[in-house]
């Protein structure tokens, strides 16, 4: 309904949760938790915005480099 939805974060019984298009994030008006995508996922499932980032990345196959030290790089 126009970008809005129940928020899973709290007993939603009204459409609290905007969502804004273009990836532009989320923010829930009664509750005021808010973010990205990753940071949705992290916090709906109850892990770390690491681990959400890499199952995130796995789901819609975008390959993830992990960082190497500056010695690996040598």
């Amino acid at each position: 309904r126009k970008g809005y939805c129940l928020c899973p974060f709290h007993q939603d019984k009204n459409p609290s949760l905007k969502i804004y298009p273009n990836g532009k994030g989320f923010y829930c008006f009664t509750c005021g938790t808010g973010g990205d995508q990753i940071t949705f996922a992290a916090k709906y499932r109850g892990i770390s915005n690491v681990d959400a980032a890499k199952e995130l990345a796995a789901a819609f196959h975008v390959p993830v480099t992990e960082p190497v030290s500056y010695r690996e790089k040598r």
